[in-house]
């Protein structure tokens, strides 16, 4: 074999290997199919097993193509399908299992076409270049049938001419779990018309003898409806009139706002009630200053008279009953007066100081201060004196406080303190006075004194001697000897 034939068959070889490798080449596609919402994962959804899960394979994205495989999930919900080769597209289908109906799909290589479809393309790329897993699919149960509401009208119903019966429709009821009644209309007039009212209860009133039915009709939350009928009995009846209350007497003081109150009103019918609450405040005879079972009221100046009330019950009848008012003026507030025990003091042992309270006032317009009391040993006491002026004379050194206590004819006080400095000052001085008188008057001799006051006098002259401390002093006459 020449050279050159030997070359060809080797690449003749090598080329048939190749598009075998090609060829056998498993490129499968895998995924998983839950019940649930579209996106959730297990725990919020459950994998479905037992689903059936084909493959398809077509050259015109138009066309689903040629079934070539087919598997169903197990149980984790996983699938997976061989592709063959020589597809342009690539179409996963997932068959809905029996009462389920799909809700979503998601791929990360593939297209989601549908909630049932996932495709891919080989026209940009081979399917071993892509991502061939994780395509997932989404189911739901079917919903099951929905079974009509039950309608109660409850009843029989009876009462009286003017009296409110309240009609009740709470026995009506949904079999279905989840479902519910959406509305509650009633046919009152018996028209076969259910445009009377609305509600699960409703109050209606005849205000005539009447014989015959009311009707309910129930929508639940699809659209199914029921309906049923109860007896109705109204009967005429004498009534009683209601009894009014005005409560009271009332009193207070002008601008407080007073609570009047006609709770105390009743109706003596069973099955009669007061419906309205009329009061006249300013007793003109007319109930049409407010009205309520309670309402309040301020009267800005002081008053002495009545207030009304008039009750009415659902047949019109009514009552009516008066209390009395009394308001007064508030007295004006009362402030405290302002104590000033004046000072600082200050004086020395033995003198009178004069303690003075005459700037203590009252700020109140009619009001003044009635007494005046001092604390002058400033044992917390205002018992040492009284008066808007006092006397006092410290008799040894003193360095502290005096305190004023002032009230006002309310009873209503102040205290205030003041320094005091006593001190022991310039102690006292005096004079000694030596005198010579002789009998004879009128010598001209000269006498002589020795002592504390010495010196030398005529008859009727004296000698003196200033400045002295207290004390006792001496002076003597020197008397010539022979």
């Amino acid at each position: 074999m020449s050279k050159n034939n030997f070359q060809c068959l080797f690449i003749s070889l090598l080329l048939v290997l190749t598009m075998s490798s090609q060829m056998n080449a498993a490129d499968i596609l895998s995924g998983r199919v839950y019940e649930g919402n579209k996106g959730t994962e297990p725990p919020t959804s459950t994998a479905l097993s037992g689903v059936t899960v084909k493959l398809y394979g077509s050259n015109n994205s138009d066309n689903i193509g040629t079934q070539i495989g087919t598997t169903t999930t197990d149980s984790l919900g996983w699938y997976g399908l061989t592709a063959t080769v020589g597809f342009e597209y690539y179409t996963i289908e997932e068959t809905d299992p029996s009462d389920y109906y799909s809700v979503g799909a998601t791929s990360p290589g593939g297209t989601v076409i549908n909630n049932n479809q996932i495709r891919y393309s080989t026209a940009s790329a081979p399917l071993s270049n892509q991502t061939l897993t994780g395509n997932k699919f989404w189911d739901k149960p079917d919903t099951p049938a929905n079974n009509s509401p039950t309608a109660d009208a409850g009843g029989p119903y009876t009462g009286n001419v003017g009296q409110s019966i309240t009609l009740d429709g709470s026995g009506s009821t949904d079999p279905d779990a989840g479902d519910s009644i959406v509305s509650y209309e009633w046919d009152i007039d018996n028209d076969g018309q259910y445009d009377d009212a609305t509600g699960v209860t409703v109050q209606y009133t005849w205000n005539s003898v009447y014989s015959g039915t009311v009707g309910l009709r129930v929508t639940d939350s699809f659209g199914d409806t029921d309906t049923d009928q109860a007896s109705v009995l109204i009967s005429e009846l004498p009534n009683n009139s209601p009894t009014a209350d005005a409560g009271g007497p009332y009193t207070g003081n002008v601008g407080q706002s007073i609570t009047l109150d006609g709770s105390g009103s009743y109706d003596p019918d069973s099955g009669d009630s007061i419906v309205s609450y009329e009061w006249d405040i300013d007793n003109d005879g007319q109930y049409d200053d407010a009205t309520g079972i309670t309402v309040q009221h301020t009267w800005n100046s002081a008053h002495n008279g009545t207030v009304g009330l008039r009750v009415t019950d659902s047949f019109g009848e009514t009552d009516t009953d008066q209390t009395s008012i009394s308001i007064t003026a508030d007295e004006p507030e009362n402030n405290p007066p302002v104590a000033d025990a004046n000072g600082p003091y200050t004086g020395t042992v033995g003198q009178s100081i004069t303690l003075d309270g005459s700037s203590s006032y009252d700020p109140d317009s009619g009001d003044s201060i009635v007494s005046y009391e001092w604390d002058i040993d400033n044992d917390g006491q205002f018992d040492d004196a009284t008066g808007i002026t006092t006397q006092y004379t410290w008799n040894s050194v003193h360095n502290g406080t005096v305190g004023l206590r002032v009230t006002d004819s309310f009873g209503e006080t102040d205290t205030d303190q003041a320094s005091v400095v006593i001190n022991e000052g310039e102690p006292e001085t005096g004079t000694i006075i030596v005198e010579k008188q002789t009998e004879p008057d009128s010598s001209t001799d000269y006498f002589d004194f020795s002592g504390d006051a010495a010196g030398s006098i005529k008859d009727g002259e004296q000698l003196s001697v200033s400045n002295l401390q207290p004390g006792t002093y001496t002076s003597q006459e020197i008397v010539p000897q022979g």
